[in-house]
């Protein structure tokens, strides 16, 4: 026996449980149904962390996953921009700031930084892409981290560093006894 939907509370309890209503007003289960409850709680949105070789012979595309965590039956937004780390614009990376958007059900965008190539010996370098300004949704996580390996060779005094063995090294020069 098919249960009834007789009002608007029941029709968002049946939603819950993985009813779905009829125009007669039967209702039949259909588990890959999406259901809109009015005053469901908004999808979170998070960003993807990327690392890629850095490229000598121009741009290299970086595609950040932006994802909802369910879908949402009104349209999200969030804003996107790159902030430096030990990379910066324009030297190391395009800093294209956008706005994207999910239509009603759709779950993933990408969002592509474009990273500069060179030959210049230098070490890995970050950036972060950050959000925010997110309608109908909720950020989590932070920003998508962006790494960007060197592959140029061997840097001054022929060894390849980062910002990370930088700051790893001034500690223990600190540290050295007198």
């Amino acid at each position: 026996m098919r249960p009834t939907i007789r009002s608007a509370t029941s029709l968002a309890l049946a939603a819950l449980v993985g009813v779905t209503a009829t125009a007669a007003g039967a209702a039949s289960a259909r588990p890959d149904d999406v259901i809109p409850v009015p005053g469901a709680t908004p999808p979170t949105i998070h960003i993807s962390q990327e690392t890629h070789a850095e490229g000598t012979g121009g741009p290299t595309g970086f595609h950040f996953t932006v994802s909802l965590s369910h879908p949402s039956d009104q349209p999200v937004s969030v804003d996107l921009v790159t902030t430096p780390g030990s990379a910066t614009s324009p030297s190391d990376h395009q800093s294209v700031p956008a706005t994207v958007v999910f239509a009603p059900g759709q779950t993933t965008a990408d969002y592509v930084v474009s990273v500069v190539g060179d030959a210049v010996p230098e070490g890995d370098e970050e950036f972060v892409v950050e959000m925010s300004n997110a309608q109908g949704g909720t950020i989590v996580g932070g920003g998508g981290l962006g790494t960007i390996l060197d592959d140029d060779g061997r840097g001054p005094g022929g060894f390849t560093t980062s910002w990370a063995s930088v700051r790893h090294l001034v500690q223990l020069v600190l540290s050295l006894p007198a």
